[in-house]
């Protein structure tokens, strides 16, 4: 048995990013996952979980279990793990901000790269563009009046199961996201997709640092979000897209297997 914590917050059944991590984890393994606090818990994977302000009185520096894969939301002070296992983080931005040691053995990518392992292939693209919102933006109007003007295209929903998420946006031939999980599933698909940012997006919810961050462990320069316009549609989003990652994906899943703390069984689709 394993003992994770992720984060349970969002709207409805919780933000599929969030969700991802046990999912992903319990496939890989064939170990039962349960849910347990923070700083008491084995592992610690996909989200952005290294913050203070998620850790009861700095526990952060007695905290032994693993860490696969997370990362910061806004950076800031180094935040030290002196007697954890720090086996990846989601980027280089977040390895730059712990302790020595790490940085010259952690491998960098976020583990929802590995999200291939839990949808079922899809013979043919259904819809032209996918959106997906981040769970704070679910309901945006800019999001919605893009969507409705054409039946070539499908609002992805980020707090929807988890393969039911995988499989709509493997039906979708490109994907615009203002959500960062949105952009790791369609690099893990090689899905061709754009950065989006809506007029209202939230700062305290979706910091660019997280994005960064997560770019930062291609080696390609990251992109810059593009700013969504009243007159967007798909002749205007289309020519956005990118699939420069998709080639160094490869890499980054490899790695990210490899320092996967546990016996990886074979896996069945």
């Amino acid at each position: 048995m394993i003992r994770m914590y992720w984060w349970q917050g969002g709207r409805g059944t919780g933000n599929f990013g969030d969700k991802l991590g046990p999912a992903l984890v319990r496939a890989l393994s064939g170990q039962i996952v349960v849910s347990a606090a923070i700083d008491q818990c084995d592992l610690i994977s996909i989200g952005s979980l290294l913050e203070p302000w998620l850790w009861p009185d700095q526990s952060w520096l007695r905290f032994r279990g693993a860490i696969w894969g997370t990362g910061r939301l806004v950076g800031g002070a180094t935040m030290p793990f002196p007697q954890a296992r720090i086996l990846a983080t989601r980027g280089e931005l977040t390895l730059a901000s712990l302790d020595e040691p790490a940085r010259s053995t952690a491998a960098t990518g976020d583990p929802a790269l590995l999200c291939g392992h839990l949808h079922h292939p899809v013979s043919k693209p259904r819809y032209k563009l996918g959106i997906w919102p981040h769970w704070s933006e679910s309901r945006n109007r800019e999001l919605k009046e893009i969507a409705n003007a054409s039946s070539e295209i499908v609002v992805i929903d980020p707090c929807g199961e988890v393969r039911d998420t995988l499989d709509l946006a493997a039906s979708c031939e490109f994907i615009a996201s203002s959500a960062l999980h949105g952009l790791v599933v369609a690099d893990a698909l090689a899905i061709p997709s754009c950065w989006i940012r809506t007029s209202t997006a939230n700062q305290t919810t979706l910091p660019q640092y997280k994005f960064l961050d997560y770019f930062s462990a291609y080696q390609t320069a990251p992109p810059a979000p593009r700013k969504l316009q009243a007159d967007d549609n798909l002749d205007t989003l289309l020519p956005a897209m990118s699939d420069e990652r998709h080639e160094d994906a490869a890499r980054l899943q490899d790695d990210l297997l490899s320092a996967f703390p546990y016996r990886c069984r074979a896996m069945a689709i």
